[in-house]
């Protein structure tokens, strides 16, 4: 593939190393970047628990009931967004890393 701005070789998103260099110094994308960090960080359900898991310092899994530390609890959507869940605060739920492991392949068989 084709840089689209030239005819060196695409190695990110379409264009060359060059190009991709000058795309990512626009403001215009810079500042698309901070929109959307906001938007997640405000109506992202998944990002709303983990700042709350991480101001306690850690939450019960959901599952097992066993107390996970900040740094190591996995955030589980509950019905998985592949699977036409949302990201909202109802549908995530915190898991010990065993048990995200253990429903993930629950949610995804067969």
């Amino acid at each position: 593939m084709r840089c689209v701005d030239c005819t060196e070789p695409a190695t990110h998103r379409g264009r060359c190393e060059g190009h991709h260099q000058l795309y990512e110094r626009r403001a215009s994308v810079r500042a698309r970047r901070v929109r959307r960090a906001v938007l997640v960080r405000v109506f992202s359900g998944a990002a709303r628990l983990r700042a709350l898991v991480g101001a306690r310092g850690g939450a019960r899994c959901a599952r097992c009931g066993s107390l996970v530390l900040a740094d190591v609890v996995d955030v589980d959507h509950v019905q998985p967004l592949a699977l036409g869940g949302e990201d909202t605060d109802t549908n995530v739920q915190p898991l010990c890393h065993g048990c995200h492991i253990d429903k993930t392949g629950e949610d995804f068989s067969g």
